[in-house]
């Protein structure tokens, strides 16, 4: 036997005798407890998930003392303490207490919910346990994909994701964006913007690498991919839940049955289970089932579904109407097609079905979530002309859920129409603080700056958001902007010219490069692109903004008349996609220009019309 062999040995019959491996292997045995035994804590008393990260950190790093510790004292006999141990034990602990501190410094360890107590409109108080928001779950809910080969079945793709969006909107540990999600700005949905300009304006049949680039851009974790079959007169639903930084599948799972309100349920479920949401939670929380808050009414849903495909893919606001008043007609409980509807009748300039509608919406109010429910109360004082009474109900609502974003989207919005600049501006830092995932508010926070005057804050944050995302054309076109309206022209070309390297088919930034040429006096050159846009423009809102353009320029040029046909072509391309109320907004901006060419007989005309 080699030295170096029987060296070897006599090291590990000497950690036998002293008994390391058997207690570091008990030590490892007893750190598995313990995490699970927090994990359980966690889950029972919807604690804060990094509390098991710590635990794995804390006992991880304590082994090198319990090797110490073994290596003196396992033994049989009495030992004394050595040097290593008086020098090596405290440095541990110490280690272990730095990283505690780096690594999760910041991070909430506590409750993963917090109590708050407020006043309704009637003087009652309401008390109610929210999470805080670091530990809402944020998903993007795309679309199903028919695999029945029946056409028939196709208002199931957008049906299921309703369903299970709406159910889930129940539970304020989740933050659920669906592809028809629209913000509040009419017509401004984003995700099938995007899925749209990709080719997919159906938006189903989406290939995950475009779910995936979505739901990146919105800065979300999660997304999810869909299908459904059905077997004689039972359905075969699917869907997989991916994480979005790496396209990584996390779980899978196929629901069978014959009930779709019913596969909708099992299918909210699973996914809460699937985003780790706690089991207490999921257990104890307020679930009703999605028949009971939507309606039991396939024939209903139907309807309401048909309304909204309608809006979103052919934006035929008549033929929506429609629908869904043939929804509620079949279902005269059916809430949520009552608020969408109140919708439709707003933008399409409808305000007397509009105050009409909100009796019977008003009476099944209870059908609709709590934060819903004070959404429609805002629109009712609205309808009342009770404005300071909108303002508080919406302001209550903020109180009550102070995280909940969507309130606070809405009083900022508010404030936006009272013109309270200050206010606005506070509420966008306070979603900012509540969230600082949602990267696109530094863009808001610096556009209310810019609006303000104050243009080194507003750099300051489109700064931050480019910083953040290097490769979003955004990025640059938010310091164009800027640079473009502080007369900075070279800074402005310069920033407009790395967006357009980053979406060269970007026709905003195309006509903005052109309007800058304009207003040099470039006035050729600026045709010129302005040709180039219009031969690229492959949507009805690509064309409206060239032809917006074309008729300013023409208006610099003093050819009125010449502006007038453009504005003609405008308005044409803005009644394909806008809704009513907004294309007679923009009719009315228009009479100027008749007054302008000296055509006052057709301004009054128009007048007369409108």
């Amino acid at each position: 036997m080699s030295k170096a062999k029987a060296e070897r040995k006599s090291l590990f019959r000497d950690l036998l005798d002293r008994r390391l491996p058997q207690i570091l292997g008990i030590y490892l045995g007893a750190c598995w407890a313990v995490v699970q035994f927090v994990d359980s804590l966690v889950n029972r008393y919807v604690l804060s998930p990094n509390l098991t990260d710590v635990a794995i950190v804390v006992l991880i790093s304590f082994i090198p003392t319990i090797m110490l510790l073994a290596y003196f004292h396992g033994k049989p006999g009495r030992d004394r303490w050595t040097r290593m141990e008086k020098i090596g034990i405290p440095f541990n602990l110490v280690l272990t207490g730095s990283l505690v501190f780096f690594i999760f410094s910041g991070q909430e360890l506590g409750a993963a919910s917090k109590t708050v107590t407020v006043l309704d409109e009637q003087g009652n108080q309401i008390e109610r346990v929210i999470p805080k928001s670091q530990f809402r779950k944020k998903m993007v809910l795309f679309y199903f994909d028919n695999e029945t080969g029946d056409s028939e079945l196709d208002w199931l793709q957008y049906g299921f994701s309703f369903m299970i969006d709406y159910d889930l909107s129940q539970d304020m540990f989740l933050d659920i964006r669906n592809v028809h999600d629209s913000g509040f700005t009419p017509g401004d949905y984003y995700i099938y913007k995007k899925i749209k300009e990709a080719g997919f304006s159906k938006a189903t049949a989406v290939p995950l690498a475009l779910k995936r680039k979505v739901t990146n851009e919105l800065h979300l974790p999660y997304f999810t991919s869909g299908t459904f079959k059905k077997v004689d007169n039972s359905y075969s639903v699917e869907i997989s839940l991916y994480q979005t930084k790496n396209s990584k599948l996390l779980k899978k799972h196929e629901f069978t049955g014959p009930d779709i309100f019913a596969l909708a349920d099992e299918i909210s479920v699973q996914l809460k289970t699937d985003l780790e949401l706690p089991t207490k939670h999921i257990q104890e929380t307020n679930d009703l089932p999605v028949a009971e808050i939507l309606t039991h009414s396939v024939t209903a849903f139907k309807s309401k579904m048909d309304g909204l495909v309608t809006l979103l893919i052919d934006q035929d606001w008549r033929k929506a109407q429609a629908s869904y008043e043939l929804a509620i007609k079949e279902d005269p409980t059916f809430a949520v097609a009552y608020t969408e509807l109140t919708a439709i009748y707003i933008l399409s300039n409808q305000n007397e079905k509009r105050i009409a509608i909100f009796q019977p919406l008003m009476q099944h109010l209870y059908k609709l979530p709590e934060r819903m429910q004070y959404m429609v109360k805002a629109g009712y004082y609205d309808s009342k002309q009770q404005p300071e009474k909108q303002l508080a109900v919406i302001k209550m609502m903020v109180n009550l859920y102070p995280d909940y974003l969507q309130g606070r989207y809405l009083l900022a919005l508010l404030y936006k129409i009272r013109n309270q600049r200050d206010e606005q501006l506070a509420e966008y830092k306070k979603i900012w603080e509540l969230d600082p995932e949602r990267y696109e508010t530094l863009r808001t926070i610096g556009t209310l700056y810019q609006v303000k005057g104050e243009f080194d804050e507003a750099l300051k944050y489109f700064n931050q958001y480019a910083s953040q995302f290097p490769e979003d054309p955004k990025s640059f076109t938010s310091i164009g902007g800027l640079y473009k309206e502080m007369a900075d022209y070279e800074q402005a070309n310069a920033n407009y010219e790395k967006a357009l390297l980053l979406d060269p088919r970007s026709i905003s930034v195309q006509l903005t490069l052109a309007n800058i040429d304009s207003e040099l006096g470039n006035f050729e050159q600026a045709f010129a692109q302005y040709q180039e846009a219009l031969a690229a423009s492959a949507s009805p809102k690509d064309k409206l903004d060239v032809y917006n353009a074309l008729e300013k320029y023409y208006v610099k040029q003093g050819q009125i008349k010449k502006s007038i046909e453009y504005m003609h072509l405008k308005m044409a391309e803005m009644g394909k996609f806008s809704p009513p109320l907004l294309v007679l907004f923009r009719r009315i901006s228009t009479l100027d220009s008749y007054v302008m060419a000296g055509q006052e007989d057709v301004a009054f005309q128009t007048v007369e019309k409108l």
